[in-house]
């Protein structure tokens, strides 16, 4: 069985907890076998280093903040499920301001009800 080190950690940690006095010799001899088979696992892993011409990782957006471009996207949605169809929601879309501070479903709720 192959172990890596998250798997070596959650025995150890189990095991830790289970030992309430000093290892007997079986328990030692059993535990300076485990750490030498992950010292050589690890030793024996290839180093990955990255090369000059790679590529940077693309920038993913955590965030839950809108971009305008969600934002109006997030309108359209909400008034296609208030039923306009998709060429009805670009027409009025066009007629809305972005304003990012506040709620799409909120701004198509207006928009619906006839407001601002």
């Amino acid at each position: 069985m192959q172990q890596n080190l998250r798997d070596f950690l959650f025995w150890y940690e189990g095991f830790a907890e289970n030992v309430a006095e000093q290892p007997t010799p079986t328990q030692w001899s059993r535990i300076k076998d485990r750490l030498g088979r992950l010292k050589e696992e690890v030793l024996a892993a290839p180093i990955m280093a990255p090369s000059a011409s790679a590529a940077p990782a693309p920038v993913v957006q955590t965030s839950t903040e809108h971009t305008a471009w969600s934002w109006k996207r997030d309108v359209k949605a909400a008034l296609e499920e208030h039923g306009y169809d998709p060429e009805s929601a670009d027409e009025v879309l066009v007629t809305i301001t972005v304003d990012l501070s506040q709620s799409p479903q909120l701004v198509a709720d207006r928009v619906i009800v006839g407001g601002p």
